[in-house]
């Protein structure tokens, strides 16, 4: 599955302004440990183009990864696509009703036949038989709706997902179910700013679909009523870091697009990486580095291949 980091910008907003305060740290770095002025250093950070946003994101450079590959990204990176939608920050509620919403989605992908199969069950069966299960299976899913419907949250999902819940399991891709089983880390990105989850999981680690339970049970209108928000301060530096990776995801796609950074001296992209690196790690942020890199998978980041 590919991950579209580039979803964290708006289709006229240039990728720097979203890596703020990655930038401010590169250039402290630099600064402190050169003795010179950050010359152009947002450029090679990260400005191109303004990126058009895309539904399917890919994580770095247009390779993918291992299933599990930097799952704490995946976790902030489908909250601050919907936080840009926001005209500020998210209140406990939004959270809450949020995490309500994504988990009627990946319980339903749960649920549904692999399309492969169905296919194969649709060979063997009557007409009859096909039509008294569409209908069975109707009858299942219509609780999904039902309780968003309930809980006052039909209207702010999202016209995508509206139809995902509606469909029939012979309208389902196996996309489609790729793309909700993956909500799950939304949802524990979710449930840890609401304090039902004590830990977020390292980068290179996939959450556990289990996390998913402590999603408290009730009816909607009270979850979103009760929910409260962890400190501002511990979500912004989950931010923060989930911002660091991204930009670290982001330098290596611009790298092997072969964009041409610009740093003053003798100063280069691969030195600045093993700096922010270090500095990371010297902050706890981070693992100690792998080869003046971030480390993932007990690799250095720039030595994740292709997989699958």
């Amino acid at each position: 599955m590919f991950l579209d980091l580039n979803r964290l910008y708006p289709n006229d907003f240039p990728p720097p302004e979203n890596t703020r305060p990655l930038i401010k740290f590169i250039e402290r770095l630099i600064v402190g440990c050169l003795n010179i002025e950050p010359i152009a250093v947002n450029s090679p950070l990260g400005r191109s183009p303004p990126v058009r946003r895309t539904v399917r994101v890919r994580l770095g450079p247009r390779v993918r990864y291992h299933r599990s590959a930097l799952i704490s990204i995946c976790l902030w990176v489908s909250m601050f696509a919907w936080l840009k939608k926001t005209s500020g920050p998210p209140t406990a509620s939004d959270a809450m009703a949020r995490a309500i919403i994504l988990k009627c989605l990946f319980v339903k992908a749960l649920a549904a036949p692999p399309p492969k199969y169905l296919s194969e069950c649709r060979e063997r069966w009557t007409k009859e038989e096909w039509k008294r299960f569409l209908e069975q299976e109707r009858v299942q899913h219509k609780p999904f709706a039902e309780r968003l419907r309930e809980g006052g949250l039909w209207n702010v999902v999202e016209q995508k997902e509206r139809s995902f819940l509606e469909m029939s399991s012979n309208e389902v891709t196996q996309q489609m179910l790729i793309d909700a089983s993956w909500s799950v880390e939304s949802i524990v990105c979710l449930l840890w700013a609401l304090g039902h989850i004590s830990e977020l999981l390292p980068y290179d680690q996939q959450a556990d679909p289990e996390l998913t339970n402590n999603l408290p049970a009730g009816p909607a209108r009270i979850l979103i009523k009760k929910a409260v928000l962890r400190p501002h301060a511990l979500i912004e530096k989950q931010r923060d870091l989930a911002e660091l990776w991204h930009w670290r995801s982001r330098t290596r796609q611009l790298q092997e697009s072969n964009y041409k950074f610009t740093f003053p001296g003798d100063m280069t992209i691969q030195k600045v990486i093993g700096m922010t690196s270090a500095k990371a790690a010297t902050d706890g942020v981070i693992p100690s580095p792998i080869g003046d890199d971030f480390p993932a998978f007990g690799k250095a980041y720039r030595d994740l291949v292709q997989q699958g």
